[in-house]
């Protein structure tokens, strides 16, 4: 081989290497960000050997309600949610936190005011729009913590089931609550958007989120018709699986006596 040959030989070689890099960190951000605000018995299970029991008295993680039945609604003098216990990610093996931090531009929690009480999102309620709750920026300032933190980030790449990665010991709230009035039956929803623009809420239907707060401001589709969900992330009547049942949790507070 001439030495022009060779110069040209490794020329073709690293731009080879240098396309797969770029390809392999194009495909790192397509994977969505791992988030759950509705707690997973058997998930614990896996984790911790053992189940974790719902405490009324003070909720730390969240379990879907089922209408007659109290064994998941909170305590009647349970005014608001101080600590939840989830994951909010995009996954580096490895990393430091801030490292982990810089990825994710924000994690919020969404809340539906559910008047009609039926465990869903719909046209029946009085109030049909979703509010922001919560919201956390952990890419802030270089991802130093100071706009808060991800949850559950230390996992291997590719990323495995959650049950295999995540932990249910982080607070999701970090020191912002989240209120519920005396009757009142709220739908809550997890948000987190990495510094790509992906969210968790793009896996389920085809690249796209399919809920929406009713205001024409870049959260979720921004079509009326398309935020009405139930507890378990599909349309109200249908099983069109639109939000992954993690992402969703129905929570209702008894009126006081």
């Amino acid at each position: 081989m001439t030495k022009s040959s060779f110069g040209r030989f490794a020329a073709v070689a690293l731009a080879s290497v240098l396309l797969t890099a770029t390809a392999a960190w194009a495909c790192l951000a397509l994977v969505p960000p791992y988030a759950a605000i509705e707690y997973n018995p058997a998930e614990a299970l896996a984790l911790h050997g053992s189940a974790e029991a719902f405490d009324k008295a003070a909720p730390t993680h969240l379990c879907d309600i089922t209408a007659g039945d109290g064994a998941y609604w909170l305590n009647r003098d349970v005014g608001q949610i101080a600590t939840l216990r989830g994951y909010a990610h995009i996954g580096i093996q490895g990393a430091t936190q801030q490292q982990a931090n810089a990825n994710v531009q924000l994690i919020q929690i969404w809340g539906w005011l559910d008047t009609n009480g039926n465990g869903a999102a719909d046209a029946g309620d009085t109030t049909t729009s979703w509010t922001k709750l919560v919201e956390h920026t952990p890419s802030a300032n270089g991802g130093d913590g100071s706009g808060g933190n991800v949850v559950g980030w230390d996992i291997p790449y590719p990323p495995a089931p959650a049950i295999e990665t995540s932990t249910w010991q982080g607070d999701l709230l970090q020191g912002q609550t989240i209120q519920i009035n005396p009757g009142e039956s709220w739908l809550l929803l997890i948000r987190v958007v990495d510094i790509s623009g992906t969210t968790n809420l793009m896996a389920a239907v085809g690249g796209l989120e399919r809920w929406d707060n009713g205001a024409e401001d870049g959260v979720g589709s921004d079509v009326t018709d398309e935020r009405y969900v139930d507890a378990k992330g599909n349309t109200p009547g249908t099983t069109d699986g639109r939000i992954q049942d993690k992402h969703v949790a129905w929570v209702y507070r008894p009126r006081l006596r």
